[in-house]
């Protein structure tokens, strides 16, 4: 699978994907699509051992809390800290399957 130029673990490009939606349901305030995408990115991280990813996103999952609560305050930066493990993993992924990146 490549993007812009650089081949990268489609599991890993999967992640990135569900990532952009996680972020565009964040912005339009859409928290059931949010905590639905965040379980799913959790999952994938840990069967793609991606810990770091996994252990980022089951912050952002405590975060967003049950549908009949409001989220923690904390949210926005358990969202940050996702998109900066899932930038990573993404750099990682282009190390591991090209041995380059940008």
């Amino acid at each position: 699978m490549s993007a812009r130029g650089h081949d990268i673990h489609p599991g890993t490009l999967g992640l990135v994907c569900d990532g952009i939606a996680l972020n565009e349901a964040l912005i339009s305030d859409d928290l059931m699509e949010a905590r639905f995408l965040i379980r799913l990115i959790a999952a994938d991280a840990l069967a793609l051992g991606l810990m770091e990813v996994h252990d980022a996103a089951c912050w952002l999952v405590c975060s967003l809390g049950l549908p009949q609560d409001p989220p923690s305050p904390d949210y926005p930066e358990a969202a940050f800290a996702l998109s900066l493990t899932l930038t990573e993993a993404r750099h990682v992924s282009q190390l591991v399957t090209t041995g380059t990146h940008d």
